[in-house]
């Protein structure tokens, strides 16, 4: 599969990725519309159907961590266009939390990149500052 355009200033690309998109539920409510890219050799050590249970960061831990030498999060504050406010069970143009992770190797390749969408009524952030 082919990374979105901005993924490019992120780090090298890997030969090939698999990319998933899932709607995630909790007590059966829609809470999250994820899809990430992951490269495909690492995918196939998952192996793949834990992505399929699973959350993929700790999947990801277990496979590559040792190999991970810098990830990121960026958190952006949205409203939800039809789709996901569907998807999502919200109205149109409700808050939504846009969440985009990336991972890099020692090498310098993009190994994962996540993309996110959080219904703004479930998400909390908790950072301490002292």
């Amino acid at each position: 599969k082919t990374l979105p355009a901005y993924a490019q200033s992120a780090g090298i690309a890997a030969p090939e990725y698999e990319m998933m998109r899932r709607l995630h539920l909790r007590d059966k409510l829609p809470y999250l519309v994820g899809r990430f890219y992951l490269d495909r050799a690492l995918y196939r050590l998952g192996p793949p159907k834990r992505f399929l249970r699973e959350p993929t960061l700790p999947i990801l831990h277990d496979i590559a961590g040792a190999r991970i030498a810098t990830a990121r999060q960026v958190l952006t504050i949205g409203s939800a266009d039809l789709e996901i406010a569907g998807l999502l069970e919200l109205q149109l143009n409700a808050p939504v939390v846009q969440v985009r992770r990336t991972a890099v190797d020692l090498d310098g390749r993009l190994i994962y990149l996540g993309e996110g969408l959080y219904r703004g009524d479930t998400f909390q952030l908790e950072i301490a500052l002292r």
